[in-house]
């Protein structure tokens, strides 16, 4: 088993709508050939308090937060994991901006974040790392243009 496992860091709010299994695509502006499980790290970039307050009311009427709840996301850590089924131009889902999407299933959070600091696109996180997370024995993902 290798001794990485890769990761790709998102902003907020639209990590934690991936891993609530509300957004089906990640919209990039480069295609992947990446195949298979990755880690899902919230980016450290805070949104303004304007969209904050936007998601917010998202959240209630798709039962994420209850009345009254304040909306309060992590940052700089990893958050849990899904798998990338496949790369279009092209996608139904509400979701998709393109130019490219990366299509997600099979969210997994994590019961406690992971502090780490990010990178741009696909980057690798020290397995040792992942005790204890569901991770710490899944199989990564690869990228079928270097496989």
């Amino acid at each position: 088993m290798d001794d990485r496992f890769p990761c790709l860091s998102i902003r907020q709010p639209w990590a934690d709508l991936i891993l609530w299994n509300v957004k089906d695509i990640e919209n990039r502006s480069k295609v992947t050939h990446f195949r298979g499980k990755i880690l899902i790290h919230a980016s450290a970039t805070k949104p303004n308090n304007t969209a904050l307050a936007g998601f917010e009311n998202v959240a209630r009427k798709r039962k994420f937060l209850r009345k009254g709840e304040a909306y309060t996301p992590t940052f700089g850590a990893i958050l849990g994991m899904v798998d990338i089924v496949d790369c279009v131009t092209k996608n139904d889902s509400e979701w998709f901006d393109g130019p490219f999407g990366w299509v997600i299933s099979n969210p997994v959070t994590f019961s406690r974040p992971i502090p780490f600091k990010g990178q741009v696109g696909i980057f690798y996180v020290p397995r040792i790392l992942l005790a204890g997370s569901p991770a710490a024995r899944a199989r990564a993902g690869y990228s079928h243009a270097t496989a």
